[in-house]
Parts: C-alpha cells; sequence; structure tokens
C-alpha cells in the first residue's frame, strides 16, 4: 500500500506544481 502510494507521490505532485505553475503563469 505504502509503495504504491509512494510510487504515485512523485508524479502527483509534479502533475500539481505544473498545474499551479501554468496557473500562476
Amino acid at each position: 500500500m505504502w509503495i504504491g502510494i509512494i510510487s504515485l507521490f512523485p508524479e502527483m505532485f509534479r502533475a500539481i506544481t505544473d498545474y499551479g505553475v501554468t496557473g500562476q503563469a
């Protein structure tokens, strides 16, 4: 369970970061 969360976290975090940067820009 934790392995799946840790594996998906970086991708999800990057997607949220890109979305935030795009929103601000």
